[in-house]
């Protein structure tokens, strides 16, 4: 996992991949039962919508533990924007700010009144071991800390498995969401300077960002292949086209985009 979140098309490319495949071997299976290559089509497709849900569902668990609403998404990322705009210096005084009860030890991170060490690792594309390791040595031998929180941008897939072998001290690692909500709940979120034509520019730009170029065309092979499958040859085939076509934008002409459920004290409500 390159980082703690997926972007909005590669999720739908991934759903649309897992629904396809779904539909596909359901359909299959129901024409061995029911002449009506329809009524399969349509009881395949029913299948198809109810994994979707399911797939839902797990993808946006996130958002729904943190109470983050569905319109909020975009303001995750902006309020990301902004805080990485900002100095090391500048972003551990703002969330000493928003966290009134703590102070900054020795310029380098933040201790709060319950117990909380945090360590602002915003100035990092993604964190590793290395960060875990240097934080966890500022702390270990402080008798006031029972938690250790980093806050980061997002992080290589082997870090989940490495902090929970830290038994003195819990460790939690917060992305961009968790981050957001932690901003959100002490009602100190940096201002997000957005209308909406710039909210809508910004995801159309990571929809159509130089990265998705291969998802498009993996979506669109799979839709071709489909096509020889399962009656309605034609739609298939169609669709697979403007798959292609957007893969192949995309890789020409898209833009380079950067990639960005801990239950820390610090989310308690």
């Amino acid at each position: 996992m390159y980082s703690m979140r997926r972007s909005f098309i590669a999720r739908f490319i991934d759903n649309t991949v897992i629904c396809l495949i779904a539909v596909l071997l359901c359909f299959v299976l129901l024409k061995s039962f029911i002449a009506n290559n329809l009524i399969s089509l349509t009881l395949s497709l029913l299948v198809g919508l109810f994994v979707l849900r399911l797939l839902l569902r797990y993808q946006n668990k996130k958002f729904i533990k943190l109470n983050i609403e569905s319109e909020e998404k975009i303001n995750v990322e902006l309020t990301n924007f902004e805080l990485r705009k900002l100095t090391f210096s500048e972003q551990l005084k703002f969330l000493k700010d928003a966290i009134k009860e703590s102070k900054i030890i020795n310029k380098s991170y933040i201790i709060t009144n319950n117990g909380v060490a945090i360590f602002n690792c915003l100035d990092k594309e993604l964190i590793n071991s290395e960060e875990v390791f240097y934080a966890y040595g500022k702390v270990k031998n402080k008798a006031d800390i029972s938690e250790l929180v980093i806050i980061s941008n997002g992080y290589e897939s082997d870090l989940s498995s490495l902090i929970k072998r830290f038994k003195d001290i819990k460790i939690y690692v917060f992305d961009p969401i968790e981050t957001y909500a932690l901003l959100k709940k002490y009602n100190c979120l940096p201002n997000i300077q957005k209308t909406q034509k710039q909210a809508k520019n910004f995801k159309i730009q990571r929809i159509f960002a130089k990265k998705q170029g291969k998802n498009f065309i993996k979506c669109g092979f799979l839709l071709f292949v489909a096509g020889l499958l399962v009656p309605f040859t034609k739609y298939y085939t169609i669709s697979a086209a403007v798959f292609l076509f957007f893969g192949a934008i995309c890789l020409c002409f898209g833009s380079k985009e950067y990639d960005s459920v801990s239950s820390s004290i610090l989310l308690a409500k």
